[in-house]
């Protein structure tokens, strides 16, 4: 599709609904080209419907961590509408929409810069290798591993490994405890390591 399609899809959709909502199998096609007029188009001024895999997922929380879900929805209308400014979070397979800016729950976000020590660094390099070699991960480690990749909150690092909250949360304090991590639980604090 062109930048010209894409836009003229938008304007059509939004005069006929409040907020856009992707086909999955639009979004499937979109340029980086694409998401960027789109962004600019329409950026911060207009919402858009989460993916269905995002749907997904945050029914999982719903279900997984109710308080959670609250968090983030409780009181909406309806739930799952996000700034188009975050397109580009939506259409990762992988990472997602970021569970970053809790204010009535402890924040459990982590980038590479939450690995503090040289011990973390050091296990670091050696998990990534121990994945490229297809060596056994530990819980700990698998989540090393995945912050060292790509920002990551603790819910969606447990269901891509079909985790416990709780297992996956322990993790964490298994980390911290052995000084590897830091771990900021304030959605304003937490703020100076988002860059998104």
């Amino acid at each position: 599709m062109t930048d010209k399609e894409v836009i003229n899809w938008c304007e059509d959709h939004l005069a006929k609904n409040d907020y856009l909502s992707f086909p999955e199998e639009m979004l499937d096609v979109l340029s980086d080209g694409n998401i960027q007029a789109v962004i600019d188009k329409y950026g911060t001024k207009y919402l858009m419907k989460m993916p269905q895999s995002e749907v997904q997922f945050f029914e999982w929380l719903k279900i997984n961590d109710l308080m959670v879900w609250k968090d983030l929805w409780e009181g909406e209308e309806e739930p799952y509408l996000v700034a188009v400014n975050f397109l580009p979070l939506l259409l990762s397979k992988i990472r997602g929409f970021p569970i970053c800016d809790l204010l009535d729950n402890d924040n459990y976000f982590f980038t590479d810069e939450h690995l503090i020590s040289d011990e973390a660094k050091l296990m670091r390099e050696t998990v990534r290798q121990m994945y490229m070699d297809h060596k056994q991960l530990t819980v700990e480690q698998a989540l090393i591993l995945e912050i060292s990749i790509e920002p990551i909150d603790i819910w969606r690092y447990a269901y891509r490994y079909n985790l416990s909250v709780e297992r996956a949360k322990k993790a964490v304090q298994n980390l911290v405890g052995e000084k590897m991590l830091l771990h900021i639980k304030d959605a304003e604090q937490l703020s100076g390591f988002i860059t998104f």
